[in-house]
């Protein structure tokens, strides 16, 4: 079976804009619940800040979705990823 490797990179932050968006929440209020700056949640969304178990634990609590281990592995994913392509994480 052969191995599943894109040429792309998917965020983390992806996962969160469409769970924002499917409740019609918005980025300001993310950054509020997070008690984040407008400007670090944006990051966030783009793949620019790391995802560590206290965020994980956050995310999970404040978006009612995924786990704490679903978050780190999303991350650690998004990571080698962008390894492997020969990308920094956060660039477009």
């Amino acid at each position: 079976m052969n191995e599943f490797l894109p040429d792309w990179v998917s965020a983390p932050g992806e996962t969160i804009q469409e769970i924002l968006e499917q409740h019609a929440w918005t980025t300001e209020q993310l950054a509020g619940w997070l008690s984040y700056a407008p400007e670090h949640a944006d990051n966030l969304l783009l793949g620019r800040v790391r995802i560590d178990e206290e965020l994980a634990r956050l995310l999970t609590r404040v978006l009612g979705a995924g786990t704490v281990q679903f978050w780190l592995n999303r991350d650690s994913q998004y990571v080698d990823d962008c390894k492997r392509l020969g990308r920094t994480p956060g660039e477009p």
